[in-house]
């Protein structure tokens, strides 16, 4: 396969609220939805990436959030960054970041509403390429 591709963008659903840093939720309810949210984000994943895998992990990369809230309530940036902890896992279930440790966040996040479909689309762009190539 090509390994040429250096972005990969997804579509994950909007985060439940037990995975949110200020919800007061038994350990066990916030298991269970960490859990459910990693595996629905782990297939959305490998849809996104179709036939296509990464040669090797990629070690390096940013994330840079869209975020569709489902109302026009004011949001917190590093709680949605908290709880979206599960997605950035299933990045590496399927195979694209070796780990989450050398994933980066851009500081903006671009926020609309979308009551409707409320998501989060994420851009992961690879890092650890553009320094051997310049």
């Amino acid at each position: 396969m090509n390994d040429d591709v250096n972005l990969v963008i997804v579509n994950w659903g909007w985060p439940p609220a037990a995975l949110s840093p200020n919800a007061r939720v038994h350990w066990t309810a916030r298991q269970r939805a960490t859990f459910k949210y990693r595996s629905d984000c782990g297939l959305l994943n490998r849809a996104s990436m179709g036939r296509w895998r990464p040669a090797a992990p990629w070690t390096r990369a940013r994330v840079t959030l869209l975020a569709y809230a489902p109302c026009q309530r004011r949001r917190d940036a590093d709680n949605l960054i908290a709880s979206l902890k599960p997605a950035y896992d299933s990045l590496a279930d399927a195979g694209l970041i070796q780990d989450d440790c050398g994933l980066t966040h851009d500081e903006n996040i671009f926020w609309h509403v979308d009551p409707k479909r409320p998501r989060v689309v994420a851009m992961v762009r690879r890092l650890d390429r553009e320094r051997s190539t310049s």
